[in-house]
């Protein structure tokens, strides 16, 4: 939970991305209200869980700060990471759709903080104003399609061309111009992107050293710098 002297600063941050979320864009200005009043703020420290995959789902959640790693786990302890989420990004708009439990863990990739939203005020408001609904509606649908293109990736991308494209959705969402490309400002293991393509981290490795041989992205300290975007982009579509 946040300290009683964060949660003014938070709620007011709270309110501020409410109302930059694009899903959100048609909610009346009294409901965005009612769910920063009435949501709970709540803190985690790096590698604490939001919610675990199995779990009832009693809020929608939105990141305020810090990214959330959403991943899936095998019994056997295999993890899956499906993205990560930054400021604004909504989670359990599923589970508490469906009524099942949450899908996915999320955890936090670093210092992170949150609005968890009652699942019966998000309910209430999506039956009482037909835009907003719609606007979930649509985000749902973005989702399916963004997940069907992963799966086809997943069947029909050889290792270089999904390392590639992987890297390149990292930069479009995470990337920062340096002098001397453009940085993931992301702190990302060779293991965690291993564990995102769902390959061994010795063959992901491979890889990353081919790349490196070839002058197109450059790591260091757990992160990467893409120097050659259009050889990138190349090898991306080379299937």
């Amino acid at each position: 939970m946040a300290s009683p002297q964060q949660a003014p600063t938070l709620r007011k941050q709270a309110r501020e991305t409410l109302a930059g979320i694009p899903w959100l864009r048609r909610a009346a200005p009294a409901t965005l209200d009612r769910f920063v009043a009435q949501g709970s703020l709540r803190s985690f420290r790096r590698d604490e869980f939001a919610c675990r995959q199995g779990e009832p789902a009693d809020a929608l959640l939105v990141v305020l700060s810090g990214i959330i790693e959403v991943s899936s786990s095998a019994p056997s302890g295999n993890r899956h990471v499906l993205t990560h989420l930054q400021v604004g990004r909504l989670l359990n708009v599923v589970p508490l759709l469906d009524g099942e439990p949450t899908i996915y863990d999320a955890r936090a990739h670093q210092p992170t903080a949150i609005l968890a939203i009652p699942a019966a005020v998000f309910l209430a408001a999506l039956d009482a104003e037909r835009p907003l609904a719609d606007d979930i509606m649509q985000l749902l649908s973005f989702r399916t399609r963004m997940l069907a293109g992963r799966v086809s990736d997943d069947a029909l991308m050889p290792l270089p061309a999904r390392c590639a494209k992987t890297l390149l959705v990292l930069m479009e969402h995470h990337g920062v111009p340096q002098a001397n490309g453009i940085l993931i400002d992301l702190k990302l293991s060779q293991e965690e992107l291993a564990q995102m393509l769902g390959r061994s981290r010795q063959s992901v490795n491979q890889e990353i050293r081919k790349l490196e041989e070839m002058e197109i992205i450059e790591t260091a300290y757990s992160r990467f710098v893409i120097k050659d975007v259009t050889a990138l982009t190349a090898i991306a579509s080379n299937y």
